[in-house]
């Protein structure tokens, strides 16, 4: 069970520290909610039934500040498959971004890195979908790191660039 305080992973909908724990009426049923509100912006507000297997199941607790280091350290070496069939890659691209494998994540944002400078040293645009995959790929990353690092979003492929630089 989560409390009041934790900062977790929601799915795609990233980075979110849990508000509160609250009763609801919801069709004459009382139901406990967890109040995630995400840390890189106030627009937006989850309720997540308590006892719903399925959603709690998107809610994770975020890297700690040594795993997230290891794991960037790792960066040379992680990368995902490329798939040539376009609904295919985002099917299994968009199950990554869905999934808590932060490793399998960041091999995503790799492999479209490689594969759009591929296309635009071609003289070629990446395809709508994995523009939109990696994008959002980076957006859960970052919010992740800028929360764990206690660095701003806008610092964090800086950061990423020193440590594999050796700075």
């Amino acid at each position: 069970m989560f409390n009041v305080g934790d900062v977790v992973k929601y799915g795609v909908n990233g980075i979110c520290r849990i508000t509160d724990i609250v009763i609801r009426d919801f069709c004459g049923t009382d139901m406990e909610y967890y109040v995630l509100k995400p840390t890189s912006r106030d627009d937006s507000t989850y309720f997540v039934p308590t006892g719903s297997e399925v959603l709690t199941a998107k809610m994770q607790y975020i890297l700690s500040k040594e795993e997230a280091l290891k794991l960037i350290g790792e960066l040379p070496e992680v990368g995902e498959p490329w798939i040539a069939n376009d609904k295919q890659r985002a099917e299994a691209y968009g199950q990554i971004l869905s999934s808590k494998d932060r490793r399998k994540l960041f091999g995503v944002v790799r492999t479209l890195y490689t594969k759009k400078a591929e296309l635009e040293k071609a003289g070629k645009k990446m395809h709508v979908a994995d523009e939109r995959i990696m994008n959002d790929a980076e957006r859960i990353i970052g919010d992740e790191l800028s929360v764990v690092l206690g660095i701003k979003r806008s610092e964090v492929p800086e950061f990423i660039d020193g440590i594999l630089q050796g700075k």
